[in-house]
């Protein structure tokens, strides 16, 4: 049982090499992984038949391994021929120099493909899909999704990060704790965190991704914020010894006022009016003054 500061190499299958790599991405902790946000999603909710399949369109399709082939180029290269069939026909799917691919697609499995459709010898083909074995009770992370893509780095994949991150959100529940009060996340009408995790990596559709988005940022300003304040009240605490006089000089500033080649706005003068307030004070001022 580990924590959201548990070290990431403290995670099922991920060794102190994969380790190394994930620093790389400033993923350090447990946490830092389920904070590691896609960059974008790749959408491969479209599904087909595959009598139907059109060039060039982004779909998904079911099919059953009818055939596993390897084809050898003079230049020792490999090509990778799997043949799969739904009732309605067949595709291609076609990968270079990734011979590992024959323990994967067994004959009689069925798979869900996502890919851009093409052509390969004149027959519409996948080339180099996203791919993955479906099982009962499984739910799709790779294809027939919106699917996230991540930041990644040398050795570490977007499809190794989903793995990594659906394991934590289903296995470890008990890290997803709501920190935010629940009378701010009813009145702010906020999707709560635990979903709102879920739903920014996994994503059931773009409207409950924007609420999870939203839900996100609400929860990273308003610590900036909260953070912000509490610098603030400390710094009040700190007693200044330049407090001002500022009764001594009532008639010299007036004066000055008065002397300038303007006229001050309603605003400015109600913006001079609080900063000789402050320094009136015996608590240090703290004021950003914007000016034209």
């Amino acid at each position: 049982m580990f924590s959201l500061t548990s070290a990431i190499n403290e995670l099922y299958g991920i060794s102190e090499a994969y380790a190394k790599k994930l620093a790389k991405l400033e993923i350090k902790t447990v946490g830092d992984l389920l904070t590691h946000y896609p960059s974008r999603y790749e959408d491969y909710r479209l599904k087909s038949d595959m009598v139907k399949l059109q060039t060039g369109e982004k779909v998904t399709v079911t099919g059953t391994v009818k055939k596993f082939s390897t084809i050898r180029t003079r230049l020792r290269k490999t090509i990778i021929i799997v043949t799969v069939e739904d009732n309605t026909g067949t595709a291609d799917l076609i990968f270079f120099n990734q011979p590992y691919l024959e323990k994967i697609f067994k004959e009689g499995l069925v798979f869900s493909i996502s890919g851009i459709v093409g052509e390969w010898q004149k027959k519409k083909a996948f080339i180099g899909p996203d791919y993955e074995e479906m099982k009962e009770g499984k739910e799709l992370l790779h294809t027939g999704r919106l699917v996230p893509i991540y930041p990644e780095t040398a050795g570490i994949s977007s499809k190794w990060l989903r793995g990594k991150i659906a394991f934590i959100l289903q296995h470890c529940s008990y890290l997803l704790n709501e920190e935010l009060n629940n009378k701010i996340v009813r009145t702010n009408n906020l999707l709560g965190y635990a979903d709102a995790l879920r739903q920014i990596h996994f994503p059931d559709n773009e409207m409950v991704l924007k609420t999870a988005q939203y839900r996100l940022s609400f929860e990273e300003l308003f610590y900036l914020r909260l953070a912000s304040f509490k610098r603030k009240e400390k710094q009040q605490r700190t007693l200044t010894n330049n407090k001002f006089k500022i009764q001594e000089y009532k008639e010299s500033i007036k004066k000055f006022m008065d002397n300038l080649p303007f006229q001050l706005t309603i605003d400015q003068r109600k913006a001079v009016g609080e900063i000789l307030t402050d320094l009136a004070k015996e608590t240090p001022m703290n004021r950003l003054l914007q000016g034209e």
